[in-house]
């Protein structure tokens, strides 16, 4: 009986040294926009979820079907634990956290303020050398005819920047990703396709968030994870998605220590 209860009380001890507590993937809110971009002096690498959630103003904002922050959420998740897991200091900067004394952006005045503050942050991590990424889910099939330019479009997998700044560190560490460690090759094995055309290439686009983020000595570079209905018809849920996604965010988060090392950031 003795012998029993201690093997129980080892199983329990070892369960709880390896869970996460529930609060493990959760940041404090800071208080104010000087508190956060303090906390950039501090960072390794800041994630961004810069598309409004779906119960808030969506000016063009809420991604694709505007929900899009539902599926980004629970991957941000399981890439920040992976960044963890490389002993990357990381930050997620959410947009409506940039009112701080609100929990909803209700109106276009804390919309501007919202991105304002928001902008002021990802300058703040361009001049502290953070690596910058910016997590999204693409569009899938838009027809000729629904498509604001009249053109058919196929969404998917591609790593996007911005030609008016780029670094030279942002462009090593996407053609690192691209090549080297085939992050889009690694997204393809959990079923999400790559966007037609760009499977050996980086897709160029204005963008405000990459116009700054570019040109970051950490590298700044926006990832489009998979195109998001296609990920409800292949795994059903934002959760499921992020859990076929985990391969994928661990090789990012290894190519970006090694990245770092390499570069002495």
């Amino acid at each position: 009986m003795k012998l029993f209860l201690v093997i129980s009380c080892c199983l329990i001890l070892s369960a709880c040294s390896v869970s996460p507590s529930p609060s493990s993937s959760q940041q404090v809110k800071l208080a104010n926009i000087e508190q956060v971009i303090a906390k950039m002096e501090n960072t390794e690498v800041l994630i961004l979820s810069d598309h409004t959630k779906p119960e808030h103003l969506n000016l063009s904002s809420g991604g694709a079907q505007g929900v899009e922050r539902d599926f980004i959420d629970p991957a941000v998740i399981k890439l920040t634990h992976a960044l963890t897991q490389q002993k990357l200091s990381t930050y997620v900067l959410n947009v409506e956290d940039m009112l701080f004394d609100k929990a909803i952006i209700k109106n276009r005045k804390d919309f501007n303020l919202a991105y304002a503050n928001y902008d002021k942050v990802l300058k703040a991590a361009v001049k502290n050398d953070i690596t910058i990424i910016s997590p999204h889910f693409d569009s899938d099939i838009i027809l000729a005819e629904e498509y604001k330019d009249g053109s058919l479009y196929i969404g998917g997998v591609q790593i996007i920047l911005d030609k008016r700044n780029i670094s030279p560190e942002t462009f090593k560490l996407t053609y690192y990703l691209l090549h080297d460690y085939k992050i889009l090759q690694s997204l393809n094995e959990a079923g999400f396709r790559t966007r037609p055309g760009y499977d050996n290439e980086i897709r160029y686009q204005d963008n405000q968030t990459l116009h700054i983020t570019g040109g970051s000595k950490g590298g700044g570079f926006l990832l489009e994870l998979a195109a998001q209905e296609q990920a409800i018809r292949l795994y059903g849920t934002p959760i499921k998605t992020a859990e076929a996604l985990e391969p994928a965010l661990t090789l990012l988060a290894k190519a970006i220590k090694d990245f770092r090392m390499q570069n002495k950031l």
